[in-house]
């Protein structure tokens, strides 16, 4: 299966000065393991679509660590002062390789981050 780099985030225009004045956010383990791991550059090898890899999270994981997960995100949420922090911070500090911007209108990481949290708390 080949997969779209529209739906694959490979590099990131975020000038150094942007970087540098960029606010520092939450990088927990559990963010950077969730995120490095799941939504790895090669993530659309593994899963049709962002939906399939939470819901492969929940099964690996078990919906307490799923729910947790989701306080996890809900807080970097409230900690990312800008779309433009969020999204650097996700591929540079948290290895995320989705790019919401492709399936999602503004604010894209946002919105998706509110989606992935919903469904990593739904009930199966």
């Amino acid at each position: 299966m080949v997969h779209s780099t529209a739906m694959v985030m490979y590099t990131h225009g975020v000038s150094e000065q942007r970087k540098a004045q960029r606010t520092v956010v939450r990088s927990t383990e559990s963010l950077k393991q969730f995120f490095a791991g799941y939504f790895h550059e090669d993530w659309a090898l593994d899963d049709p679509n962002w939906r399939s890899v939470v819901m492969r999270f929940r099964k690996d994981s078990g919906l307490s660590q799923a729910k947790a997960l989701a306080d996890e995100i809900r807080a970097l949420l409230r900690e990312a002062p800008t779309e433009d922090d969020l999204a650097a911070h996700l591929f540079q500090e948290l290895g995320c390789y989705y790019a919401a911007s492709v399936e999602w209108g503004p604010p894209a990481c946002r919105s998706w981050l509110e989606a992935v949290s919903v469904l990593l708390e739904e009930d199966s």
